[in-house]
């Protein structure tokens, strides 16, 4: 039974709900972390008492808590202990190799270098890869391996090819490549299970617990966001995130997953979590384990991602599946039947079938796909047809639309301006009542979920390029990706992802009328405050 005293009533805002029985309210009462009540003024009020604090937001739009579906956030801090070559860094070739040259200076002769950050689309030079020849000219005695910014894909250095192995007449592992020049020489450009040979530096627990701690929680309070998601949790990570709530430092929810299967950096979980008897759900409101991610293919940018069709260009190459069938299979089914969801990276949709193929092997050996909720993540390009399948198993769809703007150029110039019309059709989800949240894949791009409700509506890239509008949605379809249906993604659909009484008090405090505002302003609208369970943890 909910209690009849409030904590804290907000007055005076406009409520964006996400209930549609009542989509807009004018106040709010919290108790207990909780919503006590979400109405008019006049209701809100009858549960203040002495004691109660009154908050006037004077007319401010106010949405849930947003919810990040899919992010990496201990992966962000990885990144941060890297030469940062994102950003301004990356709108040219000449100010990545000042950058790596700096580091250089300030590194002794003969110690590696790393780097995390560059897409070559946005090079005001053009789309040229990083190739060992060019990183030689400014680190001849030093090791560099940087990566790209969808992560799948990196540049090494002639010396670091040396000192990895990576030759002519190495034979890559599954799902990995190393590319060449048409003599057949590597150019240092790797991707997938090949920087597995790197010997890429993690930071320690102590510095990557202090950095999500601190900077990377507070921006993700910054950008809105009270839950998110660690999608590719190492033993290491979900210790640090234990410490970190048993010292009280841990607010914004996580829901985490494992690797199923071996990839880069990241040993198999599933045969040991079986072992144990772990289950989607263990854990508590702020820290629990959700399930099993499969990496199926790369990425589009980085082209690894699987399709039916080349890249532009380069006719023979259709991208990398990272799985065998059979086997994928088969761990499908052993996590289905050991009660844990299951999340698969796929982008093309080459990908997506293996995916479906998975499911579909589950379904025929006596697996109820509800319960389980079956996760396919990115999903760029689906035929109708795939989509048609994904909606009948009831498939809960992870679009990576965020990626339009801010990976959008570099999309552009490998799929072509006709095949970008389709990528990422969230329309067809909306017309066919499909369950779909967005996310932007942290740190592959910016954590700001604005940035994904923009390219949802507007669907244009950081450079100018146009999807085309045929998949556009409205804004309110595009807050459901970041609210009620992320919320169903996580299993979290009873506890946040609207604002209705007894859901936790998660709420945000807008800058600009959401319902208002020019779609191609969307993207620009920022947080006053947010607050977790009615705490304020975010204030401009």
């Amino acid at each position: 039974m909910l209690p009849k005293r409030a904590d804290t009533v907000f007055i005076n805002g406009k409520f964006i709900t996400m209930e549609d029985a009542s989509p807009l309210a004018q106040a709010v009462a919290v108790s207990g972390g909780r919503f006590l009540c979400v109405g008019t003024k006049e209701e809100a009020m009858k549960y203040a008492v002495e004691g109660t604090e009154i908050v006037d937001l004077a007319g401010k739009t106010v949405i849930p808590g947003l919810i990040e579906s899919h992010a990496h956030p201990c992966y962000y801090g990885d990144q941060c202990a890297t030469i940062n070559l994102s950003g301004e860094a990356t709108t040219s070739m000449e100010n990545i190799l000042k950058k790596v040259a700096a580091a250089v200076a300030k590194t002794p002769k003969g110690a590696w270098l790393f780097g995390w950050g560059w897409d070559e689309a946005k090079f005001k030079e053009g789309a040229n890869p990083i190739t060992a020849e060019i990183l030689d000219t400014v680190s001849p005695d030093n090791p560099v391996f940087i990566k790209r910014t969808c992560g799948h894909v990196g540049s090494v250095n002639t010396l670091a090819m040396k000192l990895c192995g990576i030759t002519a007449d190495a034979v890559p592992p599954v799902g990995g490549k190393i590319f060449k020049d048409e003599k057949g020489v590597p150019t240092g450009v790797i991707s997938g299970a090949v920087q597995n040979w790197i010997p890429f530096p993690k930071p320690t627990d102590e510095q990557i617990m202090e950095l999500v701690a601190t900077d990377i929680q507070n921006e993700i309070f910054r950008k809105g966001i009270t839950t998110t998601t660690e999608m590719a949790a190492e033993a290491r990570f979900v210790k640090i995130y234990q410490e970190l709530q048993k010292q009280g430092r841990l607010k914004m929810r996580i829901r985490f997953y494992t690797f199923a299967r071996s990839n880069v950096n990241c040993p198999a979980t599933l045969a040991e979590t079986v072992k144990v008897g772990l289950m989607s759900g263990f854990g508590n409101d702020t820290l629990r384990f959700a399930g099993m991610k499969y990496l199926l293919d790369g990425s589009t940018g980085g082209k690894t991602a699987a399709f039916s069709v080349p890249y532009v260009g380069e006719p023979d190459n259709f991208g990398t599946l990272y799985n065998d069938q059979d086997e994928l299979n088969a761990d499908m089914l052993l996590t289905a039947q050991s009660g844990m969801q299951a999340s698969l990276h796929a982008i093309g949709d080459v990908a997506i079938e293996q995916a479906l193929q998975g499911v579909e092997y589950c379904l025929a050996h006596g697996v109820d796909p509800s319960p389980l909720r079956f996760r396919f993540e990115h999903v760029e390009s689906p035929t109708v047809e795939q989509i048609e399948r994904m909606k009948k198993y009831g498939i809960l769809v992870g679009t990576s639309a965020g990626f339009i703007y801010a990976l959008g150029d570099s999309h552009y110039n490998v799929m072509g301006p006709e095949r970008v019309q389709w990528a990422f059709p969230n329309k067809e989800y909306v017309e066919r009542g499909m369950v779909f949240a967005c996310n932007n894949d942290c740190p592959v791009c910016d954590i700001n979920p604005m940035l994904g409700i923009y390219s949802m509506v507007c669907r244009k890239t950081q450079g100018g390029k146009s999807f085309g509008t045929a998949q556009s949605i409205d804004r309110m379809q595009a807050l459901k990706a970041y609210t009620v249906n992320a919320a169903k993604m996580l299993f979290d659909e009873d506890i946040v992802g609207s604002m209705k009484a007894g859901k936790y008090a998660d709420m945000v405090v807008l800058n600009e009328d959401y319902l208002t505002v020019p779609d191609e302003a969307l993207g620009k609208i920022t947080a006053l405050a947010t607050y977790l369970a009615g705490e304020a943890v975010y204030k401009a």
